[in-house]
């Protein structure tokens, strides 16, 4: 009997009354004793007005959460809370029988994902299979990804240790250019991991130049700086000058057969003076026509040198020249030429010296003329060299000849 029925409310008693009967019926099933047993009929009658049913699983713990919740349901004190009719009741139970959600109750995620797995165990155990074959991989591939890093940064650690040695080997060996493009290697390549070491051998570095050119093809045995700072010709053992431009920082020209051991830019820097390295004669290379002097220096007759030092006068009329006779034979001495820049005319030779003379220098009124002389510091000739060079008839002799300090 339901609650509205044992109150008398015949009016409200509706097919909700029937509902009661049958979730009755269903609750003694599962438990083997009614919803409600007092000692009296009157008794009985209190307990299903004021109380509530023991929940079906106190007497059977195995009894499913859903069938309870079934069962409750049709057992609710207001008729409201009740089915609506038999067939929602029945829709409940079919539902719990094919392991769906049912309705007396919403079902979180993870109870419909445990319902579904149940109707469908195959498609279920694929699924889970597919899924814990996705988690491998995407583990076991994070797992070689950080192994592989672990492996690479450890390479590259190794590999700076390594190049940074060789640089301090190259460095403390007097060589600046490969320390400095082992620098600027890990600068680009490993710039987190420089350390004190890469800072320190940097600052080493960068104190002797602010940059190098390539290397050339053979030692350099020449150095001249142009009056304007842009140029510098080095001229090469191999017999070749290059030109290298300060402010590209590239070659510009390269000179075959000519520098020998010497070269000197006139005062303009328009012309560059330096030897025919096969015949050891003097020649002028024209920087703007970039070809050589139409002039020949043409030798005076039985001098026969190896050019070895050259200087330019700062007043830009004379060239001064040295020789060997023999390179690496002291004596006897070679020639100390005076060369007019214009003409190209051997001006007088200097004899004074008893053994060659390699590099000379002119002063910066170029009245004087410097030379290196063995057994004493150096040789200066003068005072005074030729007003001009149609003023003196060759061959010409110095003015004069005494001593100075290198």
């Amino acid at each position: 009997m339901a609650p509205e029925q044992a109150r008398g409310d015949t009016k409200e008693v509706t097919t909700a009354a029937d509902v009661y009967g049958l979730g009755a019926v269903l609750y003694e099933t599962l438990t083997g004793s009614p919803p409600f047993a007092g000692g009296t009929s009157l008794e009985t009658i209190r307990q299903v007005l004021d109380q509530e049913p023991r929940r079906p699983s106190f007497y059977h713990p195995a009894i499913d959460r859903d069938l309870e919740t079934i069962c409750l349901k049709c057992l609710e004190k207001e008729p409201g809370r009740r089915y609506s009719s038999a067939a929602g009741l029945a829709a409940d139970l079919e539902k719990w029988l094919r392991y769906e959600p049912i309705m007396a109750r919403r079902a979180g995620t993870a109870e419909r994902l445990s319902k579904w797995m149940r109707r469908r165990p195959a498609i279920a155990a694929l699924a889970a299979l597919s899924l814990g074959l996705l988690l491998t991989v995407a583990v076991g591939g994070t797992v070689i990804s950080l192994r592989l890093k672990a492996a690479g940064d450890r390479m590259q650690r190794e590999l700076y240790v390594a190049e940074m040695a060789q640089a301090f080997a190259a460095w403390n060996r007097g060589s600046f250019s490969l320390p400095r493009e082992l620098l600027d290697r890990q600068e680009t390549l490993r710039p987190h991991l420089r350390g004190f070491e890469w800072h320190y051998l940097d600052a080493q570095c960068r104190t002797q130049a602010l940059f190098s050119f390539p290397k050339g093809p053979s030692p350099i045995f020449g150095l001249a700086c142009s009056p304007d700072g842009t140029l510098v010709a080095a001229a090469h053992q191999d017999g070749n000058t290059r030109l290298l431009d300060l402010g590209s920082r590239r070659e510009v020209a390269s000179l075959p057969l000519f520098g020998g051991y010497s070269v000197a830019f006139s005062p303009k820097g328009s012309r560059l003076a330096g030897f025919n390295f096969q015949t050891g004669a003097l020649r002028v290379w024209d920087l703007e026509r970039r070809a050589f002097a139409t002039n020949a220096f043409g030798m005076p007759a039985g001098h026969a040198p190896i050019g070895t030092g050259v200087a330019w006068s700062p007043d830009d009329r004379y060239i001064a020249t040295t020789g060997v006779t023999h390179l690496y034979d002291p004596v006897p001495p070679g020639p100390i030429l005076i060369w007019d820049a214009a003409t190209g005319t051997c001006l007088f030779a200097l004899t004074g010296h008893t053994a060659n003379a390699w590099k000379p220098d002119f002063s910066p009124d170029s009245r004087l003329l410097a030379t290196p002389a063995p057994g004493r510091d150096a040789h200066a000739v003068g005072p005074g060299l030729p007003a001009a060079a149609e003023d003196v008839a060759a061959p010409c002799r110095p003015r004069g000849l005494c001593s100075v300090l290198s």
